[in-house]
């Protein structure tokens, strides 16, 4: 008989915290030494961590669910409720200054 797979998850929620931190200071290393793509990439996976551990602080968890250990934004935003505080803020465009 097969048992089905599921996933635990299990993370902490403070470890996403930790390792946000960590990779941004990666990130502006990587900047500093005009590694544009590698600090741009490790800077989206600050954010992905930061959006996971908001998610803990907001449900009051110690631990991510395994079903929001994955790489997709708009789910992670959605699932920390955080879509309605995003669209609150003022756009980008209003702080480019005209050319």
């Amino acid at each position: 008989m097969t048992v089905p797979r599921t996933t635990k998850g299990g993370t902490r929620g403070k470890v996403f915290s930790v390792v946000a931190r960590l990779r941004i200071k990666d990130a502006e290393c990587l900047l500093a030494n005009r590694r544009n793509n590698g600090a741009i990439y490790l800077a989206g996976y600050a954010v992905e961590c930061q959006l996971k551990y908001a998610y803990c602080q907001r449900k009051d968890s110690v631990y991510l669910p395994g079903n929001l250990e994955v790489h997709d934004w708009d789910r992670l935003v959605n699932e920390a409720g955080l879509r309605k505080d995003i669209k609150a803020q003022a756009k980008m465009e209003a702080f480019i200054p005209p050319s």
